[in-house]
C-alpha cells in the first residue's frame, strides 16, 4: 500500500509538473505578447509624434519642398524608418521635386531619378495609380535601384499623395524586413500620406489664387497703363436715375490733357455739372440712346463749347457689359482749324489766280498740262479747254528755246524751284513775246514729287527798256571814254600848267623881289622913306604870292598824287607836328593834349598835310587867348567813329561854315589871322581821297573842332 501510494505520487507529480510546464509556456507567451503589444504602443506613439510633427508642419509651411523634406526627416527621425522620401508632380504627372532622408541619393537626384523613370520591374511604379503599395524589397533583386543603395533588406509602404481625385505625388517608408507594419500604422502612414497630399493641393490652390490674383494685377495695370498711354480721350460713365444723367466714373490722362481738368476733381460728378455744354452740343442724346440700346455710336466731329473751354471732339461711344458708358474721343481742333485754314489758303489762291496779272501754269512731271488760268489763256491766245486738253507745256516756247525750257523744267523737279527764268514764249498765232518764268514743285505728304506750278510774265517791255538801257549803257561807256581822254587831256594841261606856274611864274617874282632888294640896297639912302615902304610893300607882294603859288600846287599835288596806304600812328604825327610848331614859336605857351593810340590806315604824307593844316590852324587861331589849348584824340558820334581837332581860340560863325573848305575862302581878318586860304581845301582833299567826311562845329570866341573819317583807316 505504500508502494502504490509513492507511485501514485510521483503520476500525481507528473501531472502536476507538466500543468506547471503549460502553465510557464502560456505565461512566456503572455509576457511575448504583453511585449510585443508594448512595442506596437511605443511604435504606434512614435508614429502618432512623428503624424502630428507632420501636420504641425503642414499647419505652417507653404514651400512643396520644404513640406516634403520635413516630412521625411520627421518620418526618418521621430519614428526611426530605415528611410522615408517623397515625390510631388504637377498636373501633368510631371514631378516638380523630391525630397529624403536616410537615402544615400540626394533630393536633386532623387527627382531627376523620377522625372527619367523608376526601372519598368519597380512596383512602386504602380503608387502612381491611387492606391497604397505593401512591397518586401530583395536588396539583390533591387541592387541596381538607387532607392535600395546601401540598405538592408527592407519592408516599403508606398502611398499616394492624393486629394479627392487628384493625385499630387507619392510618399514611401522603409523599414527592417523583421520590422511588422502593423494596419494600425499602415492606416497612419496612409492617412499622413492624404494630409500631404492635401496639403499639397492646398498650396497648388494657394499658388494658382496668387498666381490670378497677380495676373488680375497685371491686368488691371496693363488696362491702366494702356487706358493712361492712349493718345484719344477715355471717359467712363456710371447712368444714374435711368439715366436722366451720368456720372464719372474714370477718366484717362489724354483727357486730362484735352480737357484742361485733373480727373481726381471728376470722379463721381454728374457730366452735366463738369460740362455744362454737354446738352448743346449734342452728344448727351446719344450716351443715352447707347445706354439703354447698347448699340454703339459715332458722334461726328462738333465743337463743344461752355465757358471753360472750347474745340472739336470726334466720340465713339458704347457700352460695356456691366452696364457703365465710354466715350472715347479725339481732339480735331488742331485738324479742323487746318482745314480752315487749307480751305482759306485755297481760297486766296483762287483768288490770286484769277486776279494775278501773270499767268500760272501747272503740269504733270511728265511737262503736259493740268491747269491752265485764265490770264495764261489769254496771254499765249488760246481758249482754256484747248490748253487743258492734255497738251504738252512746250508748245507754248518758242521753237529754239524748247530744249533750255525741258532743261529749265529739269532742274525745277531736281531742285524743287526754279527763279526768273528767261523764256521766249510763241502764241497760238505765232507771234512771241519774251516771258520770264518761276516755277516749284509740288509735293505729296509723303514729300515725293507730284507736280509743278509754274507763273509765266510777260516782259517784253522790260526787256525792250533793258536793250534800250544797254544801249545807253554803251552810249555812256563811249562818253565816259571820251571824257576819260578829255580828262587825261587836261591833266596833262594841269601838270604843264603847273610847271609854268612852278618855274615861269615864280622867275618874275624872284626877279621882282631882286630889284626891290638891289634898289634898296643901292639907292635907299637917296630915296625918300615912302618910296623905301613902297619897296618893303612890292617885296612882301611876292613872297604872299610865293606862298600861294607853292599853297595851289600843294593842292594840286594832293589831287594828282598816288595814295600809298599803311597803317599810320596819327598820335605820333601829332606830336611831331607840334614839337616844330613850338619850335617855330618858342615865345608861345600853348597846353596840347594829344590821345595815345590812334592809328589809321592811309597814304602817310597826305595824313601829314591833314595834320599840318588843322594843328597849323588851331595854333594860328589860339594865338589872341591867353591859355592855348588844343586837343587831338577820336570821339563816335551817332555810332561813327571820328577823329578830331579842337581847339578853344577865335572860332567862327557856324552860319559861314559852308565856305570853311572852299579855296581862297577866309573867315576872319587877314592882318590878324594872316593865311593863303587854301589850308582847309587841301584838308577836306586829303580826306575826301581816303573815302571819309570832314565837318565842324564852332562858336565865335569860344573855339573850333574839326572832325573827320577815313573810311577805311579809322580802327
Amino acid at each position: 500500500m505504500t508502494a502504490s501510494h509513492d507511485t501514485l505520487t510521483r503520476a500525481e507529480l507528473g501531472c502536476a509538473l507538466d500543468a506547471s510546464t503549460a502553465e510557464v509556456d502560456e505565461l512566456r507567451r503572455a509576457k511575448d505578447a504583453l511585449a510585443r503589444a508594448e512595442q506596437q504602443v511605443q511604435d504606434l506613439n512614435a508614429v502618432l509624434r512623428a503624424v502630428r510633427n507632420v501636420n504641425q508642419l503642414i499647419t505652417r509651411e507653404k514651400d512643396p519642398y520644404r513640406l516634403l523634406s520635413g516630412s521625411c526627416r520627421h518620418l526618418a527621425d521621430t519614428r526611426g524608418y530605415i528611410a522615408a522620401w517623397a515625390v510631388a508632380w504637377d498636373t501633368t504627372n510631371r514631378p516638380i521635386s523630391a525630397a529624403q532622408a536616410g537615402l544615400e541619393i540626394n533630393d536633386s537626384d532623387l527627382l531627376e531619378l523620377y522625372r527619367n523613370g523608376l526601372p519598368s520591374d519597380c512596383r512602386l511604379e504602380d503608387s502612381q495609380t491611387g492606391s497604397a503599395l505593401h512591397i518586401i524589397h530583395d536588396p539583390a533583386a533591387c541592387s541596381s535601384c538607387p532607392l535600395g543603395a546601401g540598405l538592408p533588406p527592407r519592408v516599403v509602404l508606398s502611398s499616394p499623395l492624393a486629394h479627392e481625385s487628384r493625385v499630387t505625388g507619392k510618399l514611401s517608408v522603409a523599414v527592417p524586413i523583421t520590422h511588422r507594419l502593423e494596419s494600425d500604422e499602415k492606416d497612419l502612414l496612409i492617412e499622413v500620406a492624404g494630409d500631404l497630399g492635401f496639403a499639397l493641393h492646398a498650396i497648388e490652390l494657394e499658388v494658382a489664387a496668387r498666381e490670378a490674383v497677380a495676373r488680375v494685377h497685371d491686368s488691371e495695370q496693363r488696362y491702366r497703363e494702356l487706358f493712361d498711354a492712349m493718345s484719344s480721350g477715355v471717359a467712363v460713365y456710371r447712368a444714374i436715375d435711368g439715366g436722366k444723367d451720368f456720372v464719372f466714373v474714370d477718366f484717362n490722362r489724354a483727357g486730362e490733357r484735352i480737357e484742361q481738368v485733373d480727373r481726381e476733381a471728376l470722379i463721381g460728378r454728374r457730366l452735366t455739372e463738369v460740362f455744362p455744354g454737354v446738352r448743346a452740343f449734342g452728344i448727351f442724346e446719344v450716351l443715352q440712346r447707347v445706354y439703354w440700346t447698347g448699340t454703339p455710336e459715332h458722334f461726328p466731329a462738333a465743337e463743344y463749347r461752355d465757358n471753360r473751354i472750347q474745340g472739336w471732339r470726334d466720340n465713339y461711344i458704347y457700352r460695356l457689359p456691366s452696364g457703365e458708358v465710354v466715350a472715347v474721343y479725339d481732339d480735331v481742333t488742331k485738324t479742323r482749324q487746318a482745314e480752315q485754314r487749307l480751305r482759306d489758303t485755297m481760297t486766296l489762291y483762287r483768288t490770286l489766280v484769277r486776279t494775278s496779272p501773270d499767268a500760272t501754269i501747272m503740269t504733270d512731271l511728265d511737262g503736259f498740262l493740268t491747269f491752265v488760268s485764265p490770264q495764261a489763256a489769254d496771254l499765249f491766245g488760246y481758249d482754256t479747254r484747248d490748253l487743258m486738253a492734255g497738251q504738252p507745256a512746250a508748245r507754248l516756247v518758242h521753237p529754239r528755246e524748247r530744249a533750255a525750257g525741258i532743261e529749265a523744267f529739269n532742274r525745277v523737279i531736281d531742285r524743287g524751284v526754279l527763279r526768273d527764268f528767261p523764256l521766249l514764249c510763241i502764241r497760238r498765232d505765232g507771234t512771241t513775246f519774251h516771258g520770264e518764268l518761276s516755277a516749284s514743285l509740288i509735293r505729296h505728304e509723303d514729300g515725293t514729287a507730284r507736280a509743278v506750278i509754274s507763273v509765266v510774265r510777260d516782259i517784253t517791255e522790260r526787256h525792250r527798256a533793258e536793250e534800250a538801257i544797254q544801249r545807253l549803257n554803251q552810249e555812256l561807256e563811249a562818253r565816259v571814254q571820251r571824257r576819260t581822254v578829255e580828262l587825261q587831256t587836261a591833266n596833262a594841261e594841269l601838270e604843264s600848267f603847273a610847271y609854268s606856274v612852278s618855274h615861269d611864274l615864280r622867275t618874275p617874282l624872284r626877279t621882282i623881289n631882286f630889284f626891290c632888294h638891289i634898289a634898296k640896297e643901292d639907292h635907299g639912302a637917296k630915296l625918300p622913306l615912302e618910296v623905301v615902304e613902297y619897296f618893303d610893300r612890292i617885296a612882301d607882294a611876292t613872297r604872299q604870292m610865293e606862298r600861294l603859288i607853292k599853297a595851289l600846287l600843294d593842292l594840286a599835288q594832293v589831287t594828282r598824287a598816288e595814295l600809298v596806304k599803311e597803317e599810320v600812328n596819327l598820335s605820333e604825327l601829332a606830336a611831331d607836328i607840334v614839337a616844330r610848331l613850338r619850335l617855330d614859336q618858342a615865345d608861345r605857351d600853348v597846353v596840347v593834349d594829344i590821345q595815345p593810340g590812334l592809328v589809321a590806315r592811309g597814304d602817310r604824307d597826305l595824313l601829314r598835310q591833314l595834320l599840318q593844316n588843322l594843328l597849323g590852324n588851331a595854333w594860328k587861331f589860339t594865338s589872341g587867348v591867353p591859355v592855348a589849348e588844343i586837343r587831338v584824340g577820336r570821339v563816335d558820334i551817332d555810332g561813327v567813329s571820328a577823329f578830331h581837332v579842337s581847339d578853344n581860340g577865335a572860332g567862327f560863325n557856324m552860319a559861314h561854315a559852308r565856305r570853311l573848305f572852299q579855296p581862297f575862302q577866309r573867315l576872319h581878318d587877314e592882318a590878324a589871322y594872316p593865311g593863303t586860304g587854301i589850308g582847309l581845301a587841301t584838308v577836306k582833299r586829303v580826306v575826301t581821297r581816303h573815302g571819309g567826311r570832314i565837318w565842324a562845329r564852332a562858336e565865335e570866341g569860344k573855339g573850333a573842332t574839326f572832325y573827320f573819317t577815313l573810311e577805311d583807316g579809322s580802327e
